[in-house]
């Protein structure tokens, strides 16, 4: 997925400074939703390890190489049409379904975000 890194957010037009990855959607309101990348880089203790039990289905690579928050300060905000149009072209899960966070992990990401006063939606 590219994502419009310049206002926080992603819109129809997909200009500005993007950014290719893996995210994890931590919210969905009112047609909008939050979203936040994914990194394969440990950065000391700054960012939030995601724990193996809360990593479900993917590929086998999602389910042991170690994944973290790249920055719970950096949440971002769309309409869902949008990310979903922006992924749109991303390749197909086979044979294994889309990788997903449990709700136990999407909650202990909520709270790292809120630890830095973000606002949500």
């Amino acid at each position: 997925m590219r994502v419009n890194h310049r206002r926080g957010n992603v819109g129809p037009d997909h200009q500005g400074t993007v950014r290719s990855g893996s995210f994890v959607c931590i919210q969905v309101k009112d047609g909008q939703c939050t979203w936040l990348h994914l990194t394969g880089q440990r950065k000391g203790n700054l960012r939030l390890e995601l724990k193996p039990e809360w990593k479900v289905d993917g590929s086998p690579l999602w389910q042991t190489k170690d994944q973290f928050i790249n920055n719970a300060r950096k949440p971002v905000f769309g309409l869902i049409a949008s990310f979903v149009n922006a992924g749109a072209n991303e390749l197909p899960h086979q044979p294994h379904k889309r990788p997903m966070v449990s709700s136990a992990g999407v909650a202990a990401i909520i709270a790292e975000v809120q630890k830095y006063d973000i606002k949500f939606l």
